[in-house]
């Protein structure tokens, strides 16, 4: 009989110690939704800040054109005759057209307005078209300038233009080299400096 009454004690420690290793391992599970909840924020967050990391203002784009180059060949010949049109909202501007030229040299200028109240456009289009006498245009490439980038920011930039082929696959379509400038206008600038000194006349 005393044999048997020692051996329950140890009985019940072992279910304590069961138990202790139960709980640990609940525990554990517990942790791991925060840690993966913890990832998918971290996941998220870049893309909401780069978002909200441009300013839209009313203003203009300034474009200047300068050239492009390895452009696909369109026509018999082996060449195209290419123009470029820029897209912001319901503003559009259209380049020259250079024949026979697959790297064409253009040095053209113009500005279109902006305004953010008007349109929820955030990016201005570029696509380059082949001028045919005998048929309708071709689009040779397309791309997007993320225009905001450059408010009261003046800059060279490069694009990379992207065509499609037969199989409605995206193929590289050349380059091309602008440069791009985002103004405010003079009224917001103005705007922005009044409020200072009519706080400081109504103190007076």
């Amino acid at each position: 009989e005393q044999p048997q009454e020692e051996q329950a004690p140890e009985e019940e420690i072992q279910v304590i110690d069961r138990g202790e290793v139960f709980k640990r391992y609940v525990a554990d599970q517990e942790e791991q939704p925060d840690a993966n909840s913890a990832v998918v924020s971290r996941e998220f967050k870049p893309i909401g800040t780069e978002q909200d990391e441009y300013e839209y203002v009313k203003g203009k784009v300034s474009v200047t054109l300068h050239r492009l180059s390895d452009l696909p060949a369109n026509d018999i010949n082996g060449k195209s005759d290419p123009y470029v049109i820029f897209k912001l909202g319901d503003q559009e501007y259209k380049s020259k057209t250079i024949s026979n030229s697959l790297n064409p040299e253009y040095e053209e200028s113009f500005e279109l307005p902006y305004d953010p109240t008007t349109t929820d456009e955030k990016e201005l289009k570029v696509e380059v078209w082949d001028f045919d006498r005998s048929s309708d245009d071709d689009v040779l490439g397309k791309t997007t300038i993320k225009f905001a980038k450059y408010l009261e920011n003046q800059k060279d930039i490069e694009l990379d233009l992207v065509g499609t082929d037969k199989q409605n696959q995206p193929t590289n379509a050349g380059k091309g080299y602008l440069t791009v400038l985002y103004q405010r206008d003079i009224e917001e600038q103005v705007n922005e400096k009044e409020p200072e000194p009519e706080q400081d006349k109504q103190k007076r």
